[in-house]
């Protein structure tokens, strides 16, 4: 059964909230968007899924610019129950980055890109810190109330880390997976990736190599 990675299309932006909606109601250590956000960031190109071809959503994540701390995020990263080690979660999270790396370029523009994980979660650790070599750049402790939906401490704080690209290491990777994408998940399914017409992994490789002097 192929796999279909590419953003959420507009016009089905209602039933990928659903299915967030359903996974984040499951999860309390990652935060449930509302609507009205989802809606945005759809609408921006700024979510990814991964849908099987009965047009069943397998994964989600997303980027989104953090006002709050001046940054674009990466995360919501959501992958269905049974699929989790199957490379759906390190592939929709690099396409994540990519698109946002060659999109938006922020590196250019001197914004950071972070990610932010809840202290009790330790399933995305290893993908931000190993595969995409996030560094750990700051703790975070936020009123509860401020993240309705994520699991608080005694205190009623969510307290949990934020990891930054940081090395021109994360780009090189990136761009050598762009290069070295085999059109398969680590169980031999076929998967497709659909970026915007005229563009290729290859042209984001070359970009990505482009964007290293901005760590250096």
């Amino acid at each position: 059964m192929k796999i279909l990675f590419s953003p959420v299309d507009p016009s089905e932006g209602e039933a990928a909230f659903s299915w967030h909606k359903a996974y984040a109601a499951t999860n309390d250590l990652l935060l449930p968007r509302e609507p009205s956000e989802f809606e945005c960031m759809v609408n921006e190109g700024q979510i990814w899924c991964a849908k099987d071809t009965g047009n069943n959503y397998l994964a989600l994540a997303y980027s989104n610019f953090d006002c709050n701390a001046n940054a674009y995020e990466i995360g919501g990263l959501m992958v269905a129950t049974g699929k989790e080690k199957i490379g759906i979660g390190s592939t929709i999270t690099r396409l994540t980055l990519g698109h946002l790396l060659f999109e938006e370029s922020p590196l250019e523009n001197g914004y950071r890109i972070i990610a932010h994980i809840h202290a009790l979660n330790p399933k995305p650790r290893p993908l931000f810190e190993k595969a995409l070599k996030f560094e750990k750049t700051d703790s975070v402790c936020i009123p509860g109330e401020k993240l309705p939906g994520l699991r608080v401490n005694a205190e009623g704080m969510v307290v949990g880390d934020e990891l930054s690209l940081v090395s021109p290491d994360t780009l090189i990777d990136l761009a050598n997976w762009c290069m070295r994408w085999p059109g398969t998940l680590k169980d031999g399914s076929p998967a497709e990736i659909e970026l915007r017409e005229d563009i290729s992994l290859s042209i984001w490789a070359d970009a990505f190599k482009d964007m290293i002097k901005f760590l250096l």
